[in-house]
């Protein structure tokens, strides 16, 4: 997934990854639709998340 996000954001992630917590993420899907998954964080970056998602 593509983001952009702030230090803030990106310092809470990462947060959240060390300490394998999930994470529940509201998004805009391909179609515009508001999303909501539950996720495991696999991998933060500055620019990309990898996370396993719990819903499906």
């Amino acid at each position: 997934m593509n983001v952009c996000l702030g230090d803030a954001m990106l310092r809470d992630l990462q947060r959240y990854l060390a300490r394998r917590q999930p994470v529940d993420i509201i998004y805009l899907d391909r179609a515009g639709q508001l999303t909501q998954r539950r996720v495991r964080l696999l991998r933060v970056d500055a620019d990309h998340v990898r996370a396993y998602c719990y819903t499906w």
